[in-house]
């Protein structure tokens, strides 16, 4: 049951763009499409964490998927930053190591790839104890989200402050839900 609702949540969440790319309200669809996906990558960090502190939320919403739907939104926020500097390989290189926020953004990128690569059963079985250290990435790769997102925000900085704030507390409840 949890998995339909976390694909159900998925679901929405992929609609809302679409209904506004064709509304009058968006100016650049590609600029609203890689700050939908980056902001929509935030949260459904947080809401893994969330889920991984709040026992009772697992019975609505399923983490891995939600984990897996983050790096998702992540692939997305790339792919259509990609797609806007028309994929040429040469300027995305050039661009990836002269400017910071797309630096530490790759590298939180290429941090979620073993992520999600061992987020099955069977890597959990062969890595033992190496799978909950390897996991741990996650407090890393949020760092590095936020650092990219506060380098590239000219407004709007109120959402900064409501991601620290939140992944603050969350990154805070570690040792109580440990205990």
């Amino acid at each position: 049951m949890n998995r339909i609702i976390t694909f159900s949540l998925f679901s929405v969440s992929l609609i809302a763009p679409i209904v506004f790319l064709f509304s009058s309200f968006v100016a650049s669809p590609l600029e609203y499409l890689i700050h939908y996906t980056g902001h929509s990558a935030l949260v459904t960090l947080a809401l893994v964490l969330l889920c991984s502190r709040l026992k009772a939320l697992n019975k609505y919403f399923d983490r891995k998927y939600i984990g897996l739907i983050a790096f998702i939104f992540t692939s997305v926020h790339i792919l259509v930053y990609f797609y806007e500097l028309d994929f040429d390989i040469k300027y995305l290189i050039l661009e990836a190591t002269s400017l910071l926020y797309l630096t530490i953004g790759y590298i939180a990128y290429i941090l979620f790839l073993p992520l999600v690569f061992t987020s099955n059963e069977v890597s959990k079985i062969i890595l033992k104890s190496y799978w909950f250290l390897l996991h741990k990435l996650i407090y890393i790769i949020i760092i590095l989200s936020l650092v990219h997102y506060y380098l590239t925000i000219k407004v709007d900085e109120i959402w900064l402050w409501v991601y620290t704030i939140t992944f603050t507390i969350l990154f805070m409840s570690i040792k109580k839900y440990k205990k």
